[in-house]
Parts: structure tokens; sequence; C-alpha cells
């Protein structure tokens, strides 16, 4: 009989911890996503951020070109929500990530800053136009990426893979070709949120990706159809 009460007890408590396990995993999975809203305001060089859900845990809003090199960054503590203009006019002409660290996600935006700062179109965002150019990109089991390219009509395009953090992982320039295919070996990478770029002086392709436990994730991309200003343009037509 004592046995038996005993045994009682023991699943009781078992069935206790089981139900507890079980609604703190259904909390976890209730977790909102970090809500991140990029808007332009050409006209004024201003470019307006708003964040949500943050969940008051320590959030980095950074905006940095595709060199890695961050121009200015700005840490937001114990706060639900943000919301903030930042004036672009002093930067140099070119290609940033505004880039948001958050221990639930990692996200960035692209943005183009043009040379001439009085133009209504001095900053845009990402758009979803249909570029000249034609771009395919898969990641396979193996740890690699590959990257097509078509209809290049020998416009000089810039290839690039940089860490989200900042810094260049690789570098390539393709040039006077109307075509290109080719396969990176990413095995040796570090986990982490990564980039490519691909640019020429009339557009650019943004594609993210993840690399985790042996795995290429592939995530966002970003096409902008528009003349690219800056070191960057520069590169791809030299």
């Amino acid at each position: 009989m004592k046995t038996m009460e005993i045994t009682r007890t023991l699943l009781l408590l078992l069935s206790v911890v089981l139900i507890s396990f079980s609604a703190d995993a259904q909390q976890a999975s209730a977790t909102p996503p970090v809500l991140v809203k990029v808007e332009k305001v050409s006209a004024d060089q201003v470019l307006e951020v708003r964040l949500a859900n943050l969940q008051q845990k320590q959030t980095e809003v950074r905006l940095q070109d595709i060199d890695g090199k961050t121009w200015w960054s700005e840490n937001i503590w114990r706060q639900h929500g943000f919301a903030k203009k930042y004036r672009l006019n002093d930067l140099p002409a070119g290609v940033y990530l505004l880039t948001v660290f958050h221990p639930q996600t990692e996200e960035a935006h692209a943005v183009v800053v043009q040379e001439n700062t009085s133009s209504p179109a001095g900053v845009q965002t990402s758009t979803a136009s249909t570029i000249k150019w034609i771009a395919r990109i898969e990641a396979s089991d193996e740890q690699r990426i590959g990257v097509q390219l078509a209809n290049l009509l020998e416009e000089p395009v810039l290839l690039r893979i940089n860490n989200l953090r900042g810094g260049v992982v690789l570098e390539e320039k393709i040039d006077d070709l109307h075509a290109y295919a080719k396969m990176f070996n990413l095995r040796k990478l570090a986990d982490g949120s990564y980039y490519l770029y691909l640019g020429s002086r009339k557009s650019v392709i943004i594609q993210y990706f993840e690399k985790a436990d042996g795995r290429l994730i592939l995530g966002r991309q970003e096409r902008l159809d528009q003349p690219v200003p800056g070191k960057v343009g520069e590169m791809a037509s030299r």
C-alpha cells in the first residue's frame, strides 16, 4: 500500500512538471516577433525607423556601408517600442544597411544615398522593381551558395559576401560577360548572419542568409533598380 502511495505521488509530481513545461513552451512560442519598419523621407534626407515588440531587451540600431564600416549606432534599453528619424545629409553617396540587432532577430534594410542631396530621390530604400539583369541564388545541402546571372550585357558587377555585423568574407568582380554561374563553398564560414551583395552601376541585389548548425538558410532578398553612387558603383565600373 505504501509503495502505491509513493508511486501516485511521483506520478502527480511528474504531471505537474510536464504541465509547467508545456505552459512555458506555449508562452515562448507565443512571443510576438520583433517588428522593424524603415520608411524613407527622401526630400529631407531623413530616414525613419520604427521598432515594436522589443520586450524590453537590449537592441542595437546600426547604419553601416557594405565595406563593413559603421557610421553610427544606437543602443535601446528596456523599451517595448522605438521610433526615431535619422538625418543622412552628411553621409557619402553609396549603399548602406540599416541593421537591427535583437536577441530574437537580426534584420537589415538596404538604403541608397545619392550624390545630389537636394534631389527628391536622395534617400531611397529598396524597391520591388524589375531589374535589367536576372539573378538566381540558391543554397545547397553541401553548404554552398550558387549564383547565376543572365542578361548582364557586359555590365560589370561586384559580388561580395559580407558578415551582417561588418566585414567582407569574399569579393569577386564579374566583368565583360553576358552570363555568369558559380558555386561558393561556405563550409569554413562561422555560424551567423550574412548577406550576398550583387551591384553594378545601375542595379543592386542583396540576398540575406544565415549559417546555423551546418546549414545555409536563405532569407529576404532586396532589389534596387536605380543608379548606384559612391565607392561600390565605381568599383563595379572599373
